[in-house]
């Protein structure tokens, strides 16, 4: 039982990380489009 719980903290923090480096990643793409609006392609 503690093994399985500890797998879905594990999953869960997994998720949330990617979720933020997503987020990140399209942060940046919104500041380089507003810096350099020719670049939105």
């Amino acid at each position: 039982m503690t093994g399985i719980s500890i797998a879905a903290i594990g999953a869960g923090l997994a998720v949330i990380g990617a979720g933020l480096g997503i987020g990140k990643i399209g942060g940046s793409a919104m500041d380089a489009i507003a810096r350099q609006p020719e670049a939105y392609s």
